[in-house]
């Protein structure tokens, strides 16, 4: 069975639970809320079914499920009642140019500059669009430089990834938890060869410190963590390692680029908004010692300093 009528609902995300099924119609922060229509209950029922035949396969809390021909990321939750709770997100139609993402120029001139190695982060909140300008900028890259890129995801939530793009070819993985996680993936994609590594997400202490050690040794990472700005995204970074003066070291000296993102809801949808920093310039230098020394907060002083400068580039 395909569920596509219910593919067919508009949706970010559709929470399967027993007794009700609601979507969140669009991204962002308290976008609206929907029941799904009474005439699915059926469906709705037949899906859930299907999740949990699924969850038993797979034995991982998180995967991949196909409903009406497109990619779904499940999460399940046990409730307070002990029952279990799916959340099914909708993956994007394939992989968004930067150019439709509205990003600041400067952003693609980061993702495609051939002398960038390090680490490259997006951060934001849930479902501000992170995976889309994450992925928008690998792909970017590879068309322009060509070569071997390797993306890791857990579970793979991304259609239209793996293959040519311009010169450059990518592989795409999966990063389960009965594969070593994140964390193997990522050494063995070194062993691929790998002339960029694109990492979903930075969550654990295991997957954030082989990132932040081989992106410092001069890999070209790319990856996303959840942050409500620039400054936080550096002190949780640094939390990860057991002795955090030994984190603020690896991550300065790993760091190339970053942005924070966020979308804010409208009546005519969502407005991507951007904040950058930069380890790349004549600033660098000034940026890792405030990193080192753990002044988080007065990065703030060089994001404004460099979307100054920005600003007064000719267009």
């Amino acid at each position: 069975m395909d569920f596509e009528r219910i593919a067919a609902l508009e949706y970010v995300d559709l929470y399967v639970a027993p007794g009700f099924a609601d979507v969140k119609v669009r991204p962002g922060y308290h976008s609206p809320r929907e029941e799904v229509p009474a005439d699915l209950s059926s469906e709705i029922e037949d899906l859930r079914k299907a999740l949990l035949e699924r969850l038993s396969e797979v034995g991982s809390p998180e995967f991949s499920f196909r409903m009406g021909g497109k990619l779904h990321r499940v999460t399940a939750m046990t409730t307070a009642e002990d029952a279990l709770t799916f959340v099914l997100r909708r993956a994007s139609d394939g992989v968004r140019s930067l150019a439709s993402l509205n990003v600041p120029k400067h952003v693609r001139a980061a993702a495609v500059d051939r002398g960038l190695r390090g680490l490259v982060l997006v951060v934001g909140a849930q479902a501000s669009g992170k995976t889309s300008t994450l992925m928008a900028m690998f792909c970017e890259r590879m068309r322009a430089l060509g070569g071997v890129g390797v993306a890791i995801e857990d579970p793979i939530e991304t259609d239209g990834l793996a293959g040519l793009h311009g010169e450059g070819r990518i592989h795409h993985y999966s990063a389960s938890r009965h594969q070593g996680g994140y964390a193997e993936q990522i050494i063995k994609s070194l062993r691929h060869g790998a002339d960029a590594i694109l990492m979903g997400e930075i969550r654990e202490p295991a997957a954030a410190q082989i990132v932040l050690r081989e992106a410092a040794n001069g890999s070209t990472i790319f990856s996303t963590a959840h942050a409500a700005s620039i400054p936080e995204a550096l002190a949780r970074l640094c939390d990860f390692f057991p002795n955090t003066a030994d984190g603020r070291a690896m991550l300065a000296h790993s760091l190339r680029f970053m942005i924070h993102q966020d979308l804010e809801s409208s009546a005519k949808g969502s407005l991507l908004r951007c904040t950058t920093l930069s380890l790349q310039g004549a600033d660098a230098k000034r940026i890792q010692q405030k990193i080192i020394d753990g002044r988080f907060s007065h990065i703030e002083e060089e994001i404004a300093d460099q979307r100054k400068k920005a600003l007064m580039q000719p267009a």
